[in-house]
């Protein structure tokens, strides 16, 4: 009466890997070999999860099964950045950009909290790592910056004035071309008196004009 040994599977590195990952199981020498995923080679490379053991069958006929080497395939987390608002902001403003949960995170900028809020244009990425060890890392996400039109600070908004105190001065508003009234620190700005001018006004306008320029002085008789 014979027995027979009990086969073995041995496992080329760890069983224990990240997705993407795969261990070669190897079972002992044999005549054939029929495995638990359907294989029928000595040697397999698996990349998933799950429990795996092999027949093996010796010259003389005798079969004997291996116990099952269990494959742990841990998934990879997520990496993926989530805006607060727009990504194009202007000058002095900021937007913060806030990775998908983890264990641990390295964002681009060398910080390691789960969100991170920036006011510079560029590209941000972060790795995700999970608590199995696993890390992904993200798409960047571009950041733009819009520059802050140039205004004067003792100036309203959207007004640009140039001028000396105590002087009468124009500057471009909102409504157009106004006269400002400046002393000392205060100002007063009111809108230009606008005239319409008639065919013969506009007429007497322009001799008028001729006149004071030293033209005739009989255009200014008629």
């Amino acid at each position: 009466m014979s027995t027979q040994r009990r086969r073995t599977v041995t496992a080329g590195g760890p069983t224990t890997f990240c997705e993407g990952g795969s261990v070669t199981l190897t079972a002992n020498a044999g005549t054939s070999y029929l495995w638990s995923n359907g294989a029928t080679t000595q040697s397999i490379s698996v990349n998933q999860s799950g429990a795996y053991s092999v027949t093996v069958t010796a010259a003389n006929g005798c079969a004997a099964t291996s116990a099952a080497t269990n494959v742990t395939a841990n998934p990879l987390p997520a990496a993926t950045i989530t805006a607060s608002g727009p990504t194009t902001i202007c000058g002095g403003g900021s937007v913060t950009l806030t990775a998908a949960p983890g264990a641990e995170y390295y964002w681009s900028t060398g910080e390691t909290t789960q969100s991170i809020t920036v006011s510079d244009a560029g590209y941000y990425t972060v790795r995700v790592t999970s608590a199995a060890g696993c890390a992904t890392i993200s798409a960047p996400t571009a950041v733009v910056t819009r520059p802050m039109p140039t205004t004067w600070p003792f100036l309203p908004s959207r007004a640009l004035c140039l001028s000396e105190r105590h002087r009468d001065i124009q500057f471009v508003g909102a409504g157009g071309i106004h006269l400002a009234e400046v002393v000392g620190h205060q100002r007063q700005c009111r809108r230009p008196e606008r005239r319409h001018l008639g065919a013969r006004d506009r007429r007497s306008d322009r001799r008028n004009r001729i006149v004071r320029r030293g033209g005739p002085t009989s255009t200014a008789a008629r």
